[in-house]
């Protein structure tokens, strides 16, 4: 991988890394010395990372939502282990690579910490929902980025975030509030799922189905 620009890490620009992809940032991010960059790396990912350690450790007996702190930290060493290597050697393969390459670390971090602790896995649990709703994978994710749009335009950056943990990644709100730094009850990530309802609604209507506002049902 070639070296990351001087231009790029330069302090004067830190305030853009809010405008950079997600495989932009985990590129800078490579470089441990960018503290701005870490900054906008653990606002943009906290939330994904822990909701991947909480959904692989419930599969487990004696797995409890305590263990999820140390195991998201756990992540993070593992991402800045050997000069951040997991994160120089990073591809994108697709827009939206870099959630997925984390979760995945996240997942491999949280069956180590199980299977260290000699947890068992329970079998019969309900599957989590798919993250592609839709038959036609190459429409949903059309539709999908088109919702992403109209919610950065029209919705806070929590609901944006509340949108993505449940339509996205099948969390529920109970999950979702429990999330450190969330600043919500249940029943206000209820009412956020709601308003985003109605505002996705307003905009597509029911023509299209199966689609995101269908999950928010």
């Amino acid at each position: 991988m070639s070296s990351i620009p001087d231009v790029v890490r330069s302090a004067a620009l830190a305030h853009d890394y809010s405008d950079l992809t997600g495989e932009e940032l985990l590129r800078v991010c490579a470089d441990l010395r960018d503290a701005a960059a870490w900054e906008e790396f653990i606002r943009r990912f906290n939330a994904a990372i822990y909701a991947a350690v909480l959904r692989t450790g419930r599969r487990y007996e004696r797995f409890h939502r305590g263990l999820c702190d140390d195991l998201v930290q756990e992540t993070y060493l593992r991402l800045s282990a050997n000069g951040a290597k997991a994160l120089r050697e990073f591809v994108p393969r697709h827009p939206g690579s870099a959630f997925c390459y984390l979760q995945v670390i996240a997942i491999r971090v949280t069956l180590d910490g199980c299977k260290k602790n000699d947890f068992r896995r329970i079998q019969e649990l309900p599957p989590d929902a798919p993250d592609i709703a839709a038959p036609d994978r190459t429409k949903w994710l059309a539709l999908k980025a088109e919702v992403g749009d109209l919610l950065r335009k029209h919705a806070t950056a929590r609901d944006c975030r509340i949108f993505g943990l449940h339509c996205l990644q099948g969390m529920t709100a109970k999950e979702i509030a429990a999330l450190p730094g969330m600043g919500l009850t249940v029943k206000g990530v209820e009412s956020a799922l709601v308003r985003l309802k109605h505002l996705i609604q307003e905009k597509f209507g029911t023509a299209k189905g199966n689609g995101p506002a269908d999950s928010l049902s």
